[in-house]
């Protein structure tokens, strides 16, 4: 930022006034506020030059000023500092992760819903492509009469557990060989690199082939995202919460965005490398309504599974996200 001490300081003061208030910021009250050493009049000038610089705006002209998008981009970059969640916010985590997730889909469900708790905005998380997934077992649970519970675990977790409906009932021995024959030809594997040799599953009987069959479209259909939610939303009725967004049109126009899969992949296309990214306003974020995406990376087991974000409005409290 090509800003003097004096701008910064102003600047900043803005920022962290508006992110309280979402009130215009007059001279007076950061000189009350913030910078008693200023004068009203000095602080005045600093607010003039700012908005000429493109960093502030004036919504009326007998009022103060309002940062822009590229006020709070030059805030990210020098003034953001982390900030300490309190212990209310701390035990909300550890008690929604302190419990037994066994499945991707429960873990990305309690991930949005955490995120929008404790921000107070509207929460995403996608799931990333499944195909790098290693199988690493197939369980078969015998439920009742012709009922077998499918539980395909792998090193990312829990992907699905399917009750199917076998053509005739297996006794307690023919479960632990289907069992057995589907872990010697699926584990170990990765989902994209599935190629199941016909000549085993023909080789056995046709109830294995069945329960093979039921597995291997299990598996596809988790390849092409069919069966687990490709992003899920939390919070978005906290956007109504929000100054800004209480009598807003636009409003409307972000949660509909929001809601659709297709759209928040082009949210966060190109950022699926990056471990951490800011995206702020019209311009950045490709739409006609003023926003700001925060996103970052999650893992699972050491194995990257998709991105969790938090939508607000552009004068979100940064440092808390």
């Amino acid at each position: 930022m090509n800003l003097s001490d004096r701008k910064q300081r102003i600047l900043k003061a803005v920022v962290d006034e508006y992110t309280d208030t979402v009130q215009p910021i007059s001279s007076k009250t950061l000189q009350e506020n913030h910078i008693p050493e200023y004068s009203s009049a000095t602080i005045r000038g600093e607010l003039s030059a700012l908005e000429d610089m493109g960093y502030l705006m004036q919504p009326h002209t007998s009022s103060g000023r309002i940062p822009t998008p590229k006020a709070y981009k030059a805030y990210i970059e020098q003034f953001l500092d982390k900030e300490t969640l309190n212990e209310s916010e701390k035990e909300k985590i550890k008690e929604a992760f302190n419990k037994n997730l066994t499945s991707i889909e429960d873990i990305v469900k309690r991930i949005a819903k955490t995120i929008s708790e404790v921000t107070n905005y509207a929460s995403i998380v996608t799931v990333g492509e499944m195909n790098e997934v290693i199988i690493e077992n197939i369980k078969l649970v015998n439920l009742s009469h012709k009922n077998i519970l499918i539980i395909i675990i792998t090193d990312a977790g829990v992907i699905k557990d399917n009750i199917i409906h076998i053509p005739e009932e297996m006794d307690e021995e023919s479960y632990q060989v289907a069992e057995f024959l589907l872990n010697k030809t699926f584990s170990g594997k990765k989902i994209c690199d599935l190629n199941v040799p016909q000549e085993i599953i023909e080789s056995n009987i046709a109830v294995y082939k069945f329960i093979f069959n039921m597995v291997i479209e299990i598996l596809n259909n988790y390849s092409k995202g069919q069966s687990i939610e490709k992003s899920v939303i939390e919070g978005t009725a906290k956007l109504l919460e929000q100054p800004e967004y209480s009598e807003s049109k636009n409003v409307k126009n972000i949660i509909s965005r929001i809601q659709c899969d297709d759209i928040v992949k082009q949210m966060f296309e190109g950022k699926n490398d990056m471990e951490f990214n800011i995206t702020i306003g019209k311009e950045d974020l490709h739409t006609d309504e003023d926003f700001a995406l925060i996103s970052a990376k999650y893992t699972i087991n050491g194995k990257d599974v998709g991105r969790a974000g938090v939508i607000g409005p552009v004068r979100m409290d940064y440092n808390k996200v």
